[in-house]
């Protein structure tokens, strides 16, 4: 009886990551239930003769394989987990969300693969209008996958297509059963992944969220930092710093600063408000033979601050920083 494969493929943008991450993190407990997660590239199962590709970023180098020897080499590696693993076993999973529109890189070998597994491909289709959005924040932005200058979305999207159809069409060719999902209302896209292709163990998977979109705050930063640098940059140069600062956390939105202070006109009315109270204050201080309130004069500091008040208290606190940080060079070297 063959085993089934599951080919989850993407498309990107579409949460692939935390299904990925999930998988992974529940590998042990999958493989009891009879399921094996293969990864990205099938490294999470060893071969007697790994091939250059067998790795998680190996999908580059299996690409510049000829055609042929590629193929040859998957349909190898399959029939060799096949053939390793456990009876126990029914269920293959693989993910990469670069098949969903690299098809042809595949498509010889999917082609010999049914023989050999009953194969199931999934994907997720997000609507153009969010997948835009969320493509250029990925890789206009915060992974800089291009030389020259910081380009803006008008830029950087000349000559981008939506293009979905035609890879759906192509893996319908290719795999009798095929489904493609409408990412938009889904809540959480792991959790409908492993409902409804692991249900008898959906409840014992915890779900990991990966890949979160970072803060806006965090997508400037990003911006501010790769505008440094000519050539290409990935996201792992700053992710580090702002994950562990939490810069990369999403926060409530806080209004322009100077907005929430008060003008002079806002305690104006506070003053009106509260008269009847002022009132007998002064006439209590009258009593007393002390000087009232003089409510004439409304005392009012103005606590506005401009950009350039915060960009020097800024750099007051990075050379604050430096200093501090050579002097525990200085006294490191000294011991």
């Amino acid at each position: 009886m063959k085993r089934k494969l599951i080919i989850h493929v993407g498309m990107g943008k579409t949460g692939s990551s935390s299904i990925q991450h999930t998988l992974r993190a529940s590998g042990p407990l999958l493989q009891a239930r009879g399921v094996k997660y293969l990864g990205l590239m099938l490294e999470r199962q060893s071969l007697e003769k790994s091939p250059v590709w067998h790795k998680s970023d190996g999908w580059t180098q299996f690409t510049s394989l000829p055609e042929p020897q590629a193929t040859a080499q998957l349909v190898a590696a399959l029939q060799e987990i096949d053939q390793a693993l456990p009876d126990s076993v029914h269920t293959l999973i693989w993910s990469n969300e670069a098949l969903f529109n690299e098809v042809e890189q595949v498509a010889a070998a999917i082609e010999q693969l049914n023989l050999l597994f009953d194969i199931t491909v999934v994907g997720y289709i997000r609507s153009p209008d969010s997948w835009i959005h969320s493509a250029y924040l990925q890789w206009g932005i915060k992974h800089k996958s291009y030389k020259g200058s910081l380009k803006s979305f008008p830029e950087w999207v000349k000559n981008k297509k939506f293009v979905v159809t035609p890879f759906i069409n192509r893996w319908k060719q290719l795999v009798e059963s095929v489904v493609f999902f409408n990412f938009e209302p889904i809540k959480d896209v792991c959790e409908h992944f492993i409902t409804e292709y692991l249900p008898a163990i959906a409840s014992d998977v915890k779900v990991v969220v990966s890949n979160e979109t970072p803060s806006s705050a965090a997508i400037a930063l990003f911006a501010y930092y790769n505008s440094l640098f000519e050539e290409e940059v990935l996201p792992n140069r700053l992710m580090p710093l702002l994950s562990e600062s939490g810069v990369a956390k999403s926060r409530q939105v806080m209004p322009e600063f100077n907005g929430l202070l008060p003008g002079k006109e806002d305690i104006s009315h506070f003053i009106a408000d509260n008269r009847p109270e002022i009132d007998q204050i002064n006439h209590f201080f009258e009593m007393e033979k002390q000087p009232p309130f003089d409510m004439n004069q409304l005392k009012f500091k103005d606590n506005n601050v401009s950009q350039q008040d915060i960009n020097r208290a800024l750099l007051q606190l990075v050379v604050h920083l430096s200093d501090e940080v050579e002097r525990l060079k200085q006294v490191i070297k000294s011991q």
